[in-house]
């Protein structure tokens, strides 16, 4: 009996045992399990947590060196001579993000030169491009893919550029450009600007969006945008439409301000390995600041009489151009063909109106220079023959440049 009782009592320990060592384990594997899980759901904070706090610095850039020749013979009616040209440009960005916040900086810097011996007079060697910008702007993420921005900007030219065309009529009457100096040359009108004559300085605040994930094309619209315009030499700030300070003298001022709305596009495209597109649209439109004189009223141009044929320009008061506010629309396009790892054609192109830079009108004398009428009225009419220099007005620009050469990515 109490043999039985033992063993009957060894069974049921043995019993107990085992279920509360089964309770234990599903003990520990109910609380492993709840700590795991609270690992796993907070695992994407401490990555955020740590991205957050991680500066991320990028360094992109590229430096381009080509080079162009085109040659002409005597016969050929597609051009003159032999030319021979190159050309550097180099674009450094400074690139940092950390969580919300956005830091951009970017300099671009472009110079190019030819020269030919056929060229009617000297210089032989002559600016083909010049290009000095920098650019840095901060944004402050405010949804996806929309920050709020602020934004600043110089720019300028390295050398002076020089009016070709005056250079060479000048040099059939005993002109000798290799003999002046640069203020020699300013005095005599053929340098149309230099280094910060002018220079622009811009600063903004408004929107920076892009338009998608998949496409690369940035919107910037600022309605608080300020521009300023530099130029303290008095004979270059003529054509930049700088204020008069003493009509007599022909003294300017030496800073122009105008506050208005900035637009800025920019598109970028890989199509391949092979081939790429770049372009950008900036306009800018003032509602305060007007440049000094942009183009004639219509009833200077009816009633002013001609005085004096040698002296044309002269013949026009101050009192006959009117102001309006500054605008411009500058836009710029780059194709690309990368040949090889390093070598590239381009294909550059620029649209610019800005109605602050003015040159001389040329429809407004008759080429025969013999008896004109006695208003300018009379001067416009379709069966004249025009040549000369009139009234100022605001012009359409336009360059294209095509290169093959040497480009390096970073």
């Amino acid at each position: 009996m109490k043999r039985q009782l033992f063993v009957s009592l060894f069974v049921a320990s043995a019993v107990v045992t085992g279920v509360a060592q089964e309770v234990k384990v599903d003990e520990n594997n109910e609380v492993k399990s709840v700590v795991t899980s609270m690992a796993q759901s907070n695992a994407d904070n401490v990555k955020t947590e740590i991205a957050a706090d991680t500066a991320s610095w990028k360094f992109p850039g590229t430096l381009s060196l080509s080079g162009v020749q085109t040659s002409h013979n005597p016969y050929s009616v597609e051009g003159e001579g032999t030319v021979v040209g190159i050309n550097f440009s180099a674009s450094l960005n400074a690139n940092y993000i950390r969580a919300k916040h956005k830091w951009d900086s970017k300099l671009d810097v472009a110079y190019g030169t030819s020269f030919s011996k056929d060229y009617e007079a000297e210089p032989y060697w002559r600016k083909q491009n010049d290009e000095l910008k920098l650019m840095t702007k901060y944004g402050y993420l405010a949804d996806k893919n929309v920050y709020y921005t602020a934004m600043a900007s110089f720019e300028t030219q390295f050398t002076p550029t020089y009016d070709y065309d005056v250079v060479d009529s000048m040099s059939d009457d005993g002109f000798d450009f290799t003999s002046c100096d640069r203020q020699e040359r300013i005095d005599t009108g053929v340098v149309k600007n230099m280094f910060v004559n002018p220079a622009y300085a811009k600063l903004s605040l408004g929107l920076d969006m892009k338009m998608s994930d998949k496409e690369d094309i940035y919107f910037y619209v600022s309605p608080l945008s300020a521009r300023w315009t530099f130029c303290e030499n008095d004979v270059i700030a003529e054509n930049y439409s700088m204020e008069k300070i003493n009509d007599g003298d022909n003294i300017y001022k030496n800073t122009r301000f105008e506050a208005g709305v900035l637009l800025n596009v920019n598109y970028s495209k890989s199509f391949n390995d092979v081939f790429s597109l770049n372009s950008s649209l900036e306009a800018f439109f003032a509602a305060y600041g007007k440049p000094r004189v942009y183009q004639l009223s219509k009833d200077a141009v009816r009633n002013n009489v001609l005085y004096d044929l040698e002296n044309i320009k002269s013949d026009w008061e101050d009192t006959d151009y009117i102001a309006r506010h500054g605008r411009y629309v500058v836009w710029k396009t780059e194709f690309m063909l990368k040949a090889t790892k390093f070598l590239t054609f381009n294909l550059r192109t620029q649209l610019k109106y800005d109605n602050s830079e003015v040159d001389y009108h040329k429809d407004l004398i008759r080429a025969d220079k013999g008896d004109c009428d006695d208003t300018r009225e009379s001067l416009l009419n379709s069966n004249a023959s025009f040549y000369n220099y009139g009234y100022k007005k605001a012009f359409l620009q336009f360059w294209e440049s095509s290169s093959l050469g040497i480009s390096y990515s970073f």
